[in-house]
């Protein structure tokens, strides 16, 4: 038995692909250049008398994420303007797969609910490149793991 990882079973960060549904409309994102969800604990201290080190309690969990696109899709520019011009913030769904056909981790699959831009990027014009890209920051307050990796 071997207890270490052989290199062909590491799960490559390019076999994946990232749905976005807004509106029951699914789109897949072919143009996503870099994808990255973390949950951040909230935690409070906790101070006890005859105790030098300081304790945490859990209150809470915030979801953030980001990602880098190309800058070819006008559905978070819709958004925005629909909040500018109606008051309605727009929420969706975005589901992450990771899938490695040449490890035997077999495949996660992620999805993170309600689902709310931080900021949008209108236009942008640049000599200097050849493709443009934006970075996308967002915030989820749910998620639901559909399948998970292998033990």
């Amino acid at each position: 038995m071997n207890d270490f990882l052989h290199g062909g079973e590491a799960v490559s960060g390019k076999e994946g692909e990232v749905f976005v549904i807004i509106d029951g409309i699914i789109h897949k994102f072919a143009m996503c250049k870099d994808f990255e969800a973390s949950l951040e604990k909230d935690k409070s201290d906790v101070k006890v008398i005859g105790k030098r080190m300081t304790m945490h309690k859990t209150g809470g969990v915030n979801g953030t994420g980001s990602m880098t696109i190309f800058d070819c899709i006008p559905q978070f520019r819709a958004m925005a303007v629909k909040y500018i011009t109606t008051g309605v913030d727009v929420y969706f769904r975005i589901v992450t797969v990771n899938n490695d056909p040449a490890s035997s981790s077999g495949t996660q699959t992620m999805s993170y609910n309600y689902v709310n831009i931080d900021s949008t990027l209108m236009s942008q014009l640049n000599a200097e490149t050849d493709a443009l890209e934006t970075s996308v920051d967002f915030t989820f307050e749910d998620i639901t793991p559909v399948t998970s990796f292998a033990s």
